[in-house]
């Protein structure tokens, strides 16, 4: 299922949260690695615009952050990415369309 891509009109503050679960339990708890998740975004050109950093606990197992755009910020698709590191197991999530900013 495609989720619809969600737009914003550039300087506008976007707000991301994440869930982090222990896929090894079959309950899938909510559990909060040992370091704090990372974010980084990529321009629609591929260009790393905030390489990756932390991301701030809300409680145990969910993480946000809120990505500030500006006016001159460059307009298009915009990807995602999150890396999360549990001790030894380092954990990179693929690019993923994450919104579209709007003049």
């Amino acid at each position: 299922m495609v989720r619809p891509l969600k737009k914003f009109k550039a300087g506008t503050a976007i707000y991301f949260r994440i869930e982090v679960r222990d896929e090894a339990d079959d309950t899938r708890p909510l559990y909060s690695p040992s370091s704090n998740p990372q974010i980084q975004f990529r321009t629609p050109d591929g260009i790393i615009t905030l390489a990756y950093t932390d991301m701030t606990l809300l409680e145990v197992g969910v993480f946000s952050y809120t990505l500030q755009t500006s006016s001159s910020s460059v307009l298009g698709v915009w990807q995602v990415e999150f890396k999360i590191v549990n001790n030894t197991l380092t954990i990179l999530t693929l690019p993923v369309d994450a919104l579209e900013l709007l003049p």
